[in-house]
């Protein structure tokens, strides 16, 4: 069996790794809200849209 070699991740990958883990906990905390109302749906879809443009 080939031996395995580790691959340095660097720290840019890591931010946006943790960048984006954080942004998608943020958006799906914000679904479960006891009342969900129009302006809960539109700053989720104007907070996607923003986060998928980045």
């Amino acid at each position: 069996m080939p031996e395995l070699l580790a691959k340095r991740v660097s720290n840019y990958e890591l931010f946006f790794d943790l960048a984006f883990v954080l942004g998608i906990s943020q958006l799906t905390s914000s679904i479960h809200l006891s009342h969900v109302g129009v302006q809960e749906i539109f700053s989720f879809i104007i907070s996607n849209i923003i986060l998928l443009n980045l």
